[in-house]
């Protein structure tokens, strides 16, 4: 996205970010459409969901309880490498991949004590 911008994929991939301030608003209304049929929504396939603006913004976190809330399928965790050396070269400053293993396996055990559909 930054590159189709005119901006640099390195540096102003991290210190240029793009907020869709109002994204649990706008997939509330979607959600509530007459006919709406749900599909699985994957968050964060182009980049992290989990941005460091994420801390304040707390944009991925809204929309992630609506679509808990709605009983809504979706994914929001990737795993590119197991190799933490090439998780650090790929992905600098995100989660490591022990990390994001220990998130899945929490919320497959977490699992059971919702209903998901």
């Amino acid at each position: 996205m930054h590159s189709y911008l005119g901006l640099s994929p390195g540096l102003d991939f991290e210190s240029r970010i793009y907020a869709k301030i109002n994204a649990g608003e706008l997939l509330t209304r979607e959600l509530a459409k007459p006919g709406y049929q749900p599909e699985p929504i994957a968050l964060g396939v182009n980049t992290d969901a989990y941005q460091p603006v994420e801390r304040d913004l707390r944009i991925t976190r809204r929309v992630i309880e609506i679509m808990r809330e709605s009983v809504h399928p979706f994914a929001a965790i990737t795993v590119t490498t197991l190799d933490a050396d090439i998780a650090r070269t790929l992905e600098p400053r995100a989660a490591t991949p022990a990390r994001r293993l220990r998130t899945i396996r929490t919320l497959a055990e977490g699992k059971r004590a919702f209903r998901w559909t």
